[in-house]
């Protein structure tokens, strides 16, 4: 009696992405820009920023995105100095005045993020590095429907979606912080967030 093949995709195997079968076994695939990770069926995204030589150049960052990269804007306007303090996912600017400031925010996300789901916070910082408590912040984009709102928590700037995160897209934010005195008369502060966001295709 020959043998007969089994097809471990239409059975058991439970493969993240795509299964396909073989002769006596089976092979999980990743979509590009995503790797097998070590149990051989789960997805992880492939961080091209720091696995391969991406040089987006001196007024550009590589942002590593789920599943690619890309190579965004975050050059600081005359009268702005960088911030030696680079963490990664932030990059800043701040003016010789020292009251004026711009930073950078990369967040990179998958697919079926929630509707009044928290993505990040935006603080005011003074010339010393010490968050300004009385604070106030604006989106200044002028968008039909956007799926992101911004609210107020003790001090912060909260962004946060409006409906479901379901398929791949990119946007770019702008949210204005300004922080004032004790009496909230005068702005001492003032800082200009520039957010990309980006939602993979996929849930991982």
């Amino acid at each position: 009696m020959p043998c007969i093949d089994i097809d471990e995709c239409k059975s058991h195997v439970q493969c993240q992405h795509k299964c396909s079968n073989t002769v006596g076994s089976f092979q999980c695939n990743c979509p590009r820009g995503y790797r097998l990770t070590g149990n051989g069926r789960t997805c992880e995204d492939i961080d091209e920023c720091s696995e391969t030589a991406n040089d987006c150049g001196l007024d550009k960052k590589c942002f590593n995105r789920r599943g690619d990269f890309e190579c965004v804007d975050i050059s600081c306007p005359r009268g702005y100095d960088r911030d030696p303090d680079d963490s990664g996912s932030r990059t800043a600017c701040r003016a010789t005045n020292d009251r004026d400031s711009l930073e950078f925010h990369l967040i990179a996300l998958p697919s079926g993020i929630r509707a009044h789901q928290d993505l990040i916070r935006l603080l005011v910082y003074n010339q010393d590095n010490v968050h300004v408590i009385h604070s106030t912040f604006s989106l200044m984009n002028d968008l039909d429907h956007p799926p992101f709102t911004i609210r107020l928590e003790d001090g912060k700037g909260i962004i946060q979606t409006l409906k479901p995160l379901e398929d791949r897209a990119s946007y770019h934010l702008k949210v204005e912080g300004k922080s004032y005195d004790n009496y909230r008369h005068n702005v001492l502060y003032h800082t200009t967030f520039v957010v990309y966001i980006s939602v993979s295709s996929y849930p991982y």
